[in-house]
């Protein structure tokens, strides 16, 4: 299973958001993913992304629907996790980029990750014979020093 991205898809539009309703619900389809709407203005819309895809790969995976006309420029990339702003935790871009992370690290903390890891200690504890060595935990032995008076 490959790690969990947050990708932003920065979308620059020709004309006014208003007049690109059709290009903004394609692109909205196209992403398949887990995602928010993050900043938009006039004529730009970005969009926070949840994906096991690197940005590369997004970018490929939707190009067609990118390549519209009416689309001036894109780009996608990795934020960082602690995205700051101007205003803080009011701005939308920085919060959903916290969320998003959020969710990524509640993902990863999966029951299997536990399952994943007790079979590679079970993996690596075979002797030559092909049995597994047990570990036993009970009550500790106490010994008495010597070299206490």
């Amino acid at each position: 299973m490959r790690q969990q991205n947050v990708v932003i898809l920065q979308v620059f539009f020709k004309y006014d958001n208003d007049l690109c309703v059709r290009e903004l619900m394609s692109i909205r389809t196209a992403i398949g993913r887990a995602f928010r709407p993050a900043m938009h203005d006039k004529r730009h819309m970005a969009f926070v992304i949840q994906t096991t895809e690197t940005p590369e790969e997004l970018v490929n995976r939707i190009r067609n629907v990118l390549e519209a006309d009416s689309i001036a420029n894109y780009w996608a990339l990795i934020p960082y996790q602690n995205p700051a702003g101007k205003f803080g935790g009011l701005d939308a871009l920085t919060t959903r980029v916290r969320m998003a992370y959020a969710d990524v690290r509640n993902k990863a903390k999966a029951k299997d990750m536990r399952k994943a890891e007790r079979l590679v200690r079970e993996s690596s504890d075979h002797d030559t014979l092909g049995k597994v060595h047990v570990e036993r935990r009970g009550k500790r032995k106490h010994t008495q020093r010597s070299d206490r008076a």
